[in-house]
């Protein structure tokens, strides 16, 4: 019988987590996600730059919440599938979006991309 105070083994702490779905990776605030989304969606609608510009700070940290949970699923579906093999990951500060995206080790590429990069001598 375990008191108050015991420090759980990896094995018990994995079990753990795995029956009870609320403590399995998942967005902290859905319902605060879901006012940036409205705000960035209001602001692009607007039609000017300064609605564009923020639009796409909101739609940037979104996109890093979403890279950082998509992290943490990877982390808990790795350790369920080593398992009885121990792996921990260390818990770090909030990274910058560039470094999640990097981690995923994705390129992402879309539709005429070609036309958004501009040489530098183009550029008044």
């Amino acid at each position: 019988m375990r008191t108050v105070g015991d420090i759980m083994t990896y094995e018990e702490e994995l079990l753990d987590k795995l029956k009870d779905a609320g403590k399995w990776p998942a967005f902290k605030n859905l319902g605060h996600l879901s006012i940036l989304n409205d705000m960035a969606d209001r602001a692009f609608s607007k039609s000017s730059f300064e609605g564009y510009i923020a639009a796409v700070a909101i739609y940037h940290q979104l996109s890093a919440d979403m890279v950082g949970l998509l992290l943490d699923d990877i982390h808990f579906l790795t350790q369920c599938s080593l398992y009885p093999l121990e792996l921990r990951f260390k818990k770090k500060k909030t990274p910058m979006f560039g470094t999640l995206v990097r981690r995923t080790g994705a390129q992402h590429r879309f539709q005429a991309e070609e036309r958004l990069s501009l040489p530098m001598s183009s550029v008044k």
